[in-house]
């Protein structure tokens, strides 16, 4: 399936959807969140932009939680390679030129708009990540101009009778790089580009800037954008910190990611907004937030540890022999999965850029997980020729998978209540003197953000 044929559906990709998609949505995130997908009209032409945090898991995160055939635009030097190009279009991707990408850009391009109609028209979405790169921060970078390029043409092409629709997403993740954390996809409002027909009439440039700058306002209100500079680390800290007091004040029931996100873009916006007159408060409260860090780094806690009481000892001693006792069917499952979690762990772990390290990790698992298991199998029936029992095994494989992983979270938190338990009892005055300073850095925020929201 190429270019051609782009937004029809082949059986093939129909399985290796689905495939794709229980391993995203189900095995790789314990919870996907997806707010106000009413948002995306069902009954007009859209196109999909989102802000780009995470490389590949941006677009799966996308391609995986919107009812549309999805069509993504990326950049046309990956398609290069002949059989490469026809692997990305068999994966529903177009490419879009680039002045740098050589002579003949604007007559190539031509072909591809002309095909973007096609695949609008077709009710296919068009998918562009409008920052055109990748980078793990909480902001919001400057947009690109080929996602309204692109819209205005369509358009233009078809006399602006299509009505196309730009809908804007947040995307926000619990952590870039681990398995089993949450993702978010949050909907903004549409704009309508025939809204800017008039003054695309007019000046083509002045309309794709407006609609540009719309654009950004709009992935700015469904997402965490720390527009900060002097403070960013301060807010990313104070995330951690502030996030349990924030959701109270904000009669918020848990601090599971949506309210997280609420609480966060309170927060973000309660200290940027006392920026320039409270400046010096600020630096007084980074310098211990930075204090506080450091003694919860040295001492190998986290800031949600000491947001609770030590764990007494008779429940850590519960805890150990329930560990000690589920050791063998940890050690079954480690042993019988060991070779795809491998493999997927240090595949991503090597990559320089921590942003390809999930999706790396992802793809791995994908595809290795299946050929390791049947291997595994077959090599299990060499020395028990028996199908019934192999079945069996073939079954624990992945089950004893799903206890091993959640064992070795059980295993990690055991552990930090131990330390945590040791560290309260040997050195009493240093806990009490990180208490104090993390009430009192909550006490300091509690000031900013009372003028705020008061």
């Amino acid at each position: 399936m190429g270019i051609n044929n782009i937004e029809k559906k082949s059986l093939g990709y129909k399985l290796l959807w689905y495939y794709t998609y229980f391993w995203h949505n189900i095995v790789f995130y314990k919870k996907v969140y997806v707010l106000n997908a009413e948002n995306i009209p069902t009954d007009k032409p859209v196109i999909i932009t989102a802000n780009h945090q995470n490389a590949l898991m941006d677009a799966l995160a996308l391609l995986y939680n919107i009812k549309k055939q999805l069509i993504f635009m990326t950049r046309a030097d990956i398609f290069k390679n002949k059989f490469f190009a026809s692997i990305l279009y068999f994966l529903k991707m177009l490419p879009i030129f680039r002045k740098r990408d050589g002579v003949d850009t604007i007559k190539k391009n031509e072909s591809i708009f002309q095909r973007t109609v096609e695949v609008i028209s077709s009710g296919s979405g068009l998918v562009i990540l409008p920052e055109g790169n990748h980078e793990g921060v909480h902001r919001l970078r400057i947009l690109k101009k080929g996602f309204a390029r692109i819209a205005f043409q369509t358009e233009e092409a078809n006399n602006f009778s299509m009505d196309i629709h730009i809908v804007p997403a947040g995307i926000e993740y619990s952590n870039y790089e681990n398995w089993r954390n949450t993702l978010l996809i949050n909907f903004g409002q549409p704009i309508p580009v025939r809204d800017y027909y008039k003054q695309f009439q007019k000046d083509p440039a002045i309309a794709i800037n407006d609609i540009k700058d719309k654009l950004s306002e709009r992935i700015k209100e469904v997402m965490l954008n720390i527009e900060s500079e002097k403070f960013y680390n301060l807010i990313e800290q104070l995330r951690k910190i502030y996030r349990d007091k924030m959701c109270s004040l904000l009669s918020l029931p848990d601090n599971s990611l949506p309210n997280a996100l609420k609480a966060d873009k309170t927060l973000n916006a309660a200290i940027t907004s006392s920026e320039n007159q409270q400046e010096e408060q600020l630096t007084e409260i980074e310098k211990k937030v930075h204090a506080l860090m450091n003694m919860i780094t040295s001492n190998g806690l986290t800031i949600d540890i000491i947001n609770t009481k030590p764990t007494v000892f008779i429940k850590l001693a519960i805890k150990f022999i329930l560990l000690i006792l589920s050791l063998p069917l940890f050690l079954y499952g480690l042993i019988n999965n060991f070779m795809p979690y491998y493999i997927a762990l240090s595949g991503g772990n090597k990559m320089k850029d921590p942003q390809f390290r999930s999706s790396i990790k992802f793809a791995l698992a994908a595809i290795l997980t299946p050929i390791i298991y049947i291997l595994q199998s077959i090599l299990f029936y060499q020395f028990a020729p028996q199908l019934s029992v192999t079945l069996i095994y073939f079954i624990s494989i992945p089950l004893s998978g799903i206890f091993a992983w959640a064992y070795k979270k059980w295993l990690d938190r055991f552990t930090l209540q131990w330390r945590y338990f040791m560290f309260a009892k040997r050195r009493t005055g240093e806990l009490n003197e990180l208490i104090q300073l993390r009430d009192k850095i909550i006490l300091d925020t509690d000031k900013i953000v009372d003028i705020y929201l008061n």
